[in-house]
């Protein structure tokens, strides 16, 4: 058992995670929050005038020694224009561009 845990800790030495900020989007905080009322939202969440909340969009870089991989939230910006403006999805750089 010793064993394991000692080759788990050493190779999570030689592992290297990144947070990558790809873009946001907003959304309204009552429709993707349901069970909360909207003081509670209030109370949790920086919801704006409107009642919508900023959603960011977030993937993970991890570099191992002989691999990497790349978990990604799933945005695009060739998404059909009608759903970009609905959730004002903002995407300031590629995901290229981010790596």
């Amino acid at each position: 058992m010793c064993r394991l845990k000692c080759s788990t800790f050493i190779l999570l030495i030689h592992m290297q995670f990144h947070i990558l900020h790809l873009g946001s989007l907003r959304a309204r905080a009552k429709e993707m929050i349901k069970p909360l009322t909207q003081s509670e939202l209030r109370l949790i969440y920086n919801v704006d005038t409107e009642g919508y909340i900023v959603i960011y969009l977030n993937g993970l870089l991890i570099i191992e020694v002989e691999r990497i991989v790349v978990f990604d939230p799933g945005c695009a910006d060739f998404l059909p224009s009608r759903i970009l403006n609905e959730y004002g999805l903002e995407i300031p750089e590629s995901i290229e561009t981010v790596l």
